[in-house]
């Protein structure tokens, strides 16, 4: 071989070592690389619930944030069964986090609650899930442009100065006079023509009377409602309160008196209305706040008052539900 040839093969020698030297350096740095995306994406379902958390705990309540209202499923999925519909501004009992979604454009995990005991089959308490997206730690603030008529009448019991009356949200109508006068049926909002229609039932016989309503939201506790089969001249208006709504009609006495043992007798639409405040601010009205404490927790009403209690029974409950499956 010739001296040319010899320095020709020596060259391409030396090219192809530095050539798989290049690649293998190339493939060894590489490697961590992938390695660390996939650290990445292995983060903690719970990375970005910060906001669900303080002091390293699970907030004791949180408040549904969607006007449009939140939809509670069996399982931390978009497309998983739907139990139920909770409305706007209502206070929920969150158990736990599970894996974070996007959903409309807004990055959130899976929050497990309690449901509230509307929906509850007995007296055993029932979970589901949803999206935390749509959770604020405080209550929304209160606008009559952002509630529907249908979930603000349905919120809690209505009372004027000489009866109650209760929408319920499977359209169960109940009408109640503190003189004992009571009668029940069935009641629908036509949103189109801003017309509340209840169909009562007559307590003489089997009639049933046919009344028409306009309603009007006076603010966060107050409504006003105008009987349309009557002229407005007559005056024939009345405003409902949530006042003197716990208020419940005893049959054995046929008389109106207060709840002074059970926080089960009441409407339990009232148990959430503003976020609890308002079932435990009447209950110490009427002394009775301590013999239903019990009743309050299990249900998820948090109040600074019994603070430790609430803790006390939650905290095992949440930690049992934080726990990874088997």
């Amino acid at each position: 071989m010739t001296k040319m040839c010899k320095n020709k093969a020596a060259v391409f020698l030396f090219l192809c070592l530095a050539f798989l030297g290049c690649s293998a350096k190339t493939k060894a740095e590489q490697k961590p690389q992938a390695q660390q995306a996939s650290t990445q994406t292995q983060l903690p379902a719970d990375s970005s619930a910060g906001r669900f958390y303080k002091d390293g705990q699970l907030l004791r309540v949180m408040y549904v944030n969607s006007p449009e209202g939140l939809r509670v499923r069996a399982k931390p999925e978009l497309d998983s069964a739907r139990i139920c519909r909770l409305r706007h501004r209502l206070v929920v009992k969150p158990v736990a986090t599970a894996q974070t979604d996007e959903i409309d454009g807004i990055k959130a995990p899976w929050v497990k609650i309690l449901l509230p005991r509307t929906e509850w089959k007995g007296t055993a308490p029932e979970y589901g899930y949803v999206f935390g997206g749509y959770l604020a730690e405080e209550p929304p603030p209160f606008s009559e442009d952002s509630i529907s008529i249908e979930d603000f009448i349905t919120q809690c019991d209505w009372a004027t100065d000489s009866s109650s009356t209760a929408f319920y949200e499977n359209h169960y109508y109940l009408f109640c006079a503190f003189d004992s006068e009571w009668h029940d049926g069935k009641w629908e909002w036509n949103a189109k023509n801003k017309m509340l229609t209840v169909y009562a039932n007559s307590p003489f016989d089997d009639s049933v009377e046919t009344l028409m309503y306009s309603i009007k939201i006076c603010d966060e506790e107050t409504i006003e409602i105008i009987n349309s089969a009557h002229s407005s001249a007559t005056g024939l208006k009345s405003k409902a309160s949530i006042q003197e709504s716990l208020r419940f009609y005893n049959r054995n006495t046929n008389s109106w008196q207060p709840s002074l043992a059970k926080a089960e007798n009441f409407n339990y639409q009232n148990l959430y209305f503003k976020g609890g405040t308002f079932i435990i601010e009447e209950l110490k009205k009427l002394n009775a706040l301590d013999e239903n404490i019990s009743f309050l927790i299990e249900s998820g009403i948090y109040s600074e008052s019994y603070q430790q209690k609430f803790d006390d029974y939650w905290n095992p409950k949440i930690a049992e539900q934080q726990k990874p499956p088997n």
